[in-house]
């Protein structure tokens, strides 16, 4: 016997007062959508900040190097002054990476990057640094901000 409420009409059973199997499979493939779009857009960002990463670890290093090329000029007799032919040794590998340490990234050139691989400071100091990654060396000066001159500003 069916239940009917005041104006004549049957109650609706438990099975069609919740969602239906087909609602419930467009929530579905609306989240999957969603997600699948997301993920990829989210990996290839994480790749690509990594790849960046890694340019600008190799430019600190290019920068770390020509700092301590300068360093040791200052310190040495003017016969035994590095040239940037003359082979990175041991003392200013260390050097260099003091300097990488003391910069805003600090790393060490020793470890590897973001993306795995290595870091090659090069023989000499001419040499650029390279990554195992094939990653070109990042522009400093194109990353960093630079101050308003003060006689360019319309008055």
């Amino acid at each position: 016997m069916k239940r009917t409420d005041s104006k004549g009409l049957s109650n609706p059973s438990n099975r069609e007062k919740g969602f239906t199997n087909f609602e419930m499979l467009l929530v579905f493939l609306c989240v999957v959508l969603i997600v699948g779009t997301l993920i990829p857009a989210y990996l290839a960002s994480n790749r690509l900040s990594a790849e960046r990463e890694v340019g600008i670890r190799l430019a600190v290093i290019q920068e770390a190097k020509r700092d301590v090329m300068k360093e040791m000029n200052l310190i040495l007799p003017r016969e035994s002054r590095i040239r940037i032919t003359d082979p990175v040794n041991p003392l200013h590998a260390d050097k260099v990476t003091r300097l990488t340490l003391e910069s805003p990234w600090r790393f060490q050139p020793e470890k590897p990057g973001p993306l795995g691989g290595s870091f090659n400071i090069g023989e000499t100091f001419l040499e650029p640094p390279s990554s195992s990654l094939g990653i070109p060396i990042a522009n400093l000066d194109e990353l960093t901000p630079s101050a308003p001159n003060p006689e360019e500003q319309p008055q």
